[in-house]
């Protein structure tokens, strides 16, 4: 059975927040409701789609259930060459990419990341296909692009094993990473010095 797109059925993008679902729900449910269908079996079913979709992408945690689903499930059909390991890597990098960064799950990326490549990682390095390879490496290195600091650490040596021609990508967006980790985590520290900074600048001058 086919995994419902609930985005699809409140008319919503996947980058959505909160309130832009119950704008949604409340917009279609009004029209749709029961009081408006006066028995018209269309319609009656349409807002038992609607309601469905609400209670799921409403809920945080359900709405992250159905990601898995929607986004995932795929990745479990059988594999055979390159060629059937890079739709596997568009799923993954279309999540990223489909997800706002307040509803991502970048735990669930690190664990189909690492999972593609423990299971595949032969097909991959004994593939001749160089530009496959090439493509698949593009793919699954946009998707680790959205990972924090500590999973992408996690995942780099996995990576380049089997794509070492990315070491050098890799090791730039290390640098990236932590110089964002850095400022993240002292960003307010920095700020308030600055301002104590030229508060007395200004008393000294004054």
């Amino acid at each position: 059975m086919q995994q419902k797109n609930y985005y699809q059925i409140l008319q919503v993008d996947a980058y959505c927040n909160a309130e832009a679902i119950k704008k949604a729900y409340r917009k279609l449910a009004l029209q749709y409701h029961p009081d408006v269908a006066q028995n018209n079996s269309f319609y009656t079913q349409k807002f038992t789609e609607i309601k469905e979709a609400y209670e799921i992408l409403s809920n945080p945690e359900k709405r992250r259930k159905f990601h898995e689903a929607y986004f995932f499930t795929p990745l479990a059909q059988p594999v055979n060459s390159i060629n059937d390991v890079i739709p596997l890597a568009i799923k993954i990098e279309r999540y990223t990419q489909e997800t706002n960064i307040y509803t991502i799950d970048y735990t669930l990326i690190q664990i189909h990341i690492e999972d593609l490549l423990l299971k595949h990682s032969f097909v991959i390095i004994q593939s001749q296909e160089i530009q496959k390879k090439q493509q698949l490496a593009n793919h699954i290195f946009n998707a680790l692009s959205v990972l924090h600091y500590d999973l992408l650490v996690k995942l780099q040596i996995l990576f380049l094993q089997c794509f070492p021609q990315k070491e050098q990508a890799v090791a730039d967006l290390l640098i990236e990473k932590k110089k964002r980790l850095f400022w993240d985590k002292y960003a307010v520290v920095i700020a308030i010095a600055i301002t104590i900074g030229l508060c007395l600048m200004i008393a000294v001058m004054a």
